[in-house]
């Protein structure tokens, strides 16, 4: 079966670079079906008629630059390339959404990476994607769950139990048969639960615990409605086991605030998380730290060894950080591989020590990972770390990032592996 080809979508406005592009293409004899904008208004135009798997963005453009088009890149993984090697422009790129970036370098040797950048950066998102599609399905499959439906009498005594109520209670009809429903479905008695049970009986939606046959209790949608039948009232109680939802909806919210790769907060949770402890340390005059830490040449880490060793070392690198700081604080991936730490309650001696003692522990760990051939490799990192003090270097959330942000670059404009602070 032939190789599916991948739609790419090229935005350079320099025709050298476009024909050396088209030349690798042809002599690599890479699986692209591609086109070539020269300008932003000519990529909004392709972007507005057609749908592609990857998009290569140049940074510079003659109308603009690739940020400009990033609002108009919907469901589609960009990499940014950059003619110069300036890490800031780069580590800009990722936090604008780009799966990656390649440094332009004047004999376009970046093309001889670019292949397996592009099926890197396609295949995980790809990966997401599918992720994604699982995540529906499951809901799909939470919202068609049957639910158990049980008739009792104006005593609560249970007249009829379908099967669905026997497997979610782990009952059989008849054992239950006449008995009192309240042991298993508490928010139906007249003690505590009234309220509860004077919402069901005027008909609305609530949730409740549910009590199985071996007295463990589990989530539960209920209601409840009522019937005449010879004469009398019957109650028809519905009861939805939302065990499955309720554990989904804590895997969604851990997503929402969590990195899917570290474990560690991600970048819109610690914005929120900065805007708390500026407010509670406003409020109290308290001040804190915070520290942003960013690898050093960690793109030569993917091209050499790969982008799962790159992982693994991302991984380690946020176990390391983990390690060195006290349970209060508060730890994030804040964008590729530059991470933020939140040291409430601390003054810039004290986070220039956390930082110092982080930087330390990095340098000096070997990280265990397998090359492009599988074999087992150490290799070392290290990382230059800026730390800026509240409300010292800044009183205000943007302001403190700013502050860390400068001295994080003057970290790697000194030599990299070394602390900055923005007070100093």
């Amino acid at each position: 079966m032939p190789e599916k080809k991948i739609k790419l979508l090229l935005v350079e406005d320099d025709r050298v670079d476009q024909m050396a592009f088209e030349r690798a293409v042809d002599s690599g004899d890479l699986p692209y079906d591609y086109a070539i904008a020269g300008s932003v208004a000519a990529a909004r135009e392709t972007l507005r008629t057609g749908r592609f798997d990857m998009i290569i963005l140049d940074l510079l453009l003659g109308d603009g630059t690739a940020f400009d088009l990033v609002p108009d890149i919907k469901d589609t993984p960009f990499i940014i390339a950059t003619g110069s090697g300036d890490e800031k422009k780069a580590v800009e790129a990722m936090r604008s959404g780009a799966w990656d970036y390649l440094i332009k370098d004047p004999q376009r040797s970046y093309l001889k990476v670019l292949p397996a950048t592009v099926e890197s950066a396609v295949r995980r998102f790809r990966a997401e994607q599918k992720a994604l599609e699982k995540d529906l399905y499951v809901r799909a499959i939470i919202e068609r769950v049957s639910d158990a439906i049980i008739t009792v009498d104006e005593k609560n005594r249970v007249e009829s139990f379908n099967p669905a109520a026997e497997r979610i209670f782990g009952f059989a009809a008849a054992e239950v048969a006449g008995k009192d429903i309240t042991p298993m479905v508490p928010a139906l008695g007249t003690g505590e639960t009234l309220p509860v049970r004077e919402d069901l009986l005027a008909g609305r939606r609530r949730e409740v615990l549910g009590i199985r046959r071996d007295g463990s209790a589990f989530p539960a949608e209920c209601s409840v409605s009522d019937m005449w039948l010879d004469g009398r009232v019957r109650l028809i109680v519905s009861v939805k086991d939302i065990t499955d939802q309720k554990e989904l909806e804590k895997v969604l919210r851990e997503q929402a605030v969590l990195d899917g790769l570290t474990g560690l907060y991600n970048k819109r949770a610690l914005v929120g998380i900065l805007n708390d402890e500026v407010g509670r340390s406003r409020r109290y005059h308290r001040t804190f730290t915070i520290i942003l830490l960013d690898i050093d040449h960690f793109k030569n880490v993917n091209d050499t060894y790969g982008h799962p060793a790159g992982d693994e070392v991302l991984k380690g690198v946020a176990s390391l950080i983990n390690a060195g700081v006290r349970s209060q604080d508060k730890t994030a991936r804040y964008g590729g591989e530059e991470f933020a730490v939140i040291l409430p309650e601390t003054d810039g001696a004290g986070g220039l020590v956390v930082a110092e003692r982080l930087r330390r522990n990095i340098a000096a760990h070997p990280f265990k990972v397998q090359d492009h051939r599988g074999s087992e490799t150490d290799i070392s990192v290290t990382m230059s770390l800026g730390v800026a003090l509240f409300p010292q270097d800044g009183d205000a959330s943007e302001a403190l990032i700013s502050a860390a942000d400068r001295a994080l670059y003057e970290a790697k404009n000194t030599g990299r592996n070394c602390v900055k602070s923005a007070g100093v």
